[in-house]
């Protein structure tokens, strides 16, 4: 499975910029930037990747999950046997953790929205007012119809 939200594997493909330049315009692109941090959120458990069994036949279904969205979706129908009624396998399902941030800048009023997934730790009000170097790629995010420009990020210091 491929994961949507795996960011790089080396800093050279990065773009450094300013993060009042960082909108819809670029998404998909990996950037580097320099941002300070001005909002933090509670970290979440996420569902990655599900694996779901069909409560009739027992087939094993696996599902790759959005984990922008509240939830989690589950297989609509069994490809056995039809059936739509599936329990999650929790043992065999992937989780992540994944903390909202608000990042931006001194002299500038645009604030923006990153979302720091895997983090080894988690990030709390000790670093608010903190200027961060944050790696990451810009995503377009859909909440509550409407979308919303986010930088996901795996790696910062």
């Amino acid at each position: 499975m491929t994961d949507n939200y795996s960011i790089f594997s080396d800093k050279e493909e990065l773009m450094t910029i300013d993060i009042t330049k960082i909108n819809s315009t670029r998404i998909n692109e990996k950037v580097d930037f320099l941002g300070t941090i001005t909002g933090i959120q509670q970290p979440q458990t996420k569902l990655k990747n599900g694996v779901f069994v069909c409560k009739i036949c027992l087939r094993v279904h696996e599902l790759p999950q959005n984990i922008f969205e509240n939830g989690y979706q589950q297989p609509t129908v069994c490809h056995e046997c039809g059936n739509k009624k599936f329990e999650l396998i929790l043992d065999e399902s992937t989780f992540t953790e994944i903390q909202f941030i608000e990042v931006g800048k001194p002299d500038s009023v645009k604030k923006l929205k990153v979302c720091v997934i895997d983090s080894e730790e988690i990030i709390d009000e000790d670093v608010l007012g903190k200027q961060k170097h944050i790696f990451g790629k810009v995503v377009l995010i859909e909440n509550k119809n409407k979308f919303e420009t986010v930088v996901v990020c795996q790696m910062w210091r």
